[in-house]
């Protein structure tokens, strides 16, 4: 059965039109189910942020966390060779042996 736009609701055809925009600014190569998360919460009278707010989970916090991991998980490596201070001066990695993980995190602003 091919894919319908019009039978979702309107909020979810502005939320798969804002994940495109997300992947297309960020130059990435396909929308994923991140992009489409982002575009969720960013909703500002969508049913994500409601709910995670009932739930006592802050969707700017989410928004901030997501935005990080797309940046650095999904950012071509071009961006790395035009920009190569960038990841020295907001990102800091951290080697966790007993997983076989390298993890990056934006570094804390300073107050």
């Amino acid at each position: 059965m091919p894919f319908r736009a019009d039978r979702l609701t309107e909020k979810s055809q502005e939320a798969i039109q804002q994940a495109q925009s997300l992947a297309s600014e960020a130059q990435h190569q396909e929308i994923l189910p991140e992009h489409l998360l982002l575009a969720l919460l960013k909703q500002k009278e969508g049913t994500v942020p409601a709910l995670l707010q009932k739930l006592s989970v802050a969707p700017q916090a989410l928004i901030v966390e997501l935005t990080s991991y797309l940046e650095v998980v999904l950012a071509p490596h071009s961006a790395d060779l035009a920009h190569p201070a960038f990841h020295k001066l907001f990102l800091e990695t951290e080697w966790v042996a007993r997983r076989g993980a390298l993890l990056c995190r934006r570094r804390p602003r300073a107050a």
